[in-house]
């Protein structure tokens, strides 16, 4: 899934992305603990035996990925922001 952002990042700072599913599929998109974005999504689960691809695309982002964390329920805002603010 590709979300435009409204202005781009500035290079060669660090970034706090972050991308909430709901029950329902919703997502929620955050640069920096700010939220910038929503769409509809498909509602279900991830079971089964299937790998997780982060950054497969033809776009290639060069940069780094750390601390990539993955959680079995949807953060809240108010912890996006906390995720965000550790740096």
């Amino acid at each position: 899934t590709m979300v435009p952002l409204a202005a781009p990042l500035e290079p060669n700072t660090w970034h706090h992305a972050a991308i909430t599913i709901d029950a329902k599929g919703k997502h929620i998109y955050y640069i920096d603990g700010n939220d910038f974005g929503e769409q509809d999504g498909t509602p279900g689960t991830a079971d089964g035996d299937y790998p997780v691809i982060i950054g497969k695309a033809d776009n290639f982002w060069n940069g780094v990925i750390d601390e990539l964390k993955i959680y079995n329920r949807a953060l809240g805002p108010d912890e996006i922001k906390a995720q965000a603010a550790r740096k």
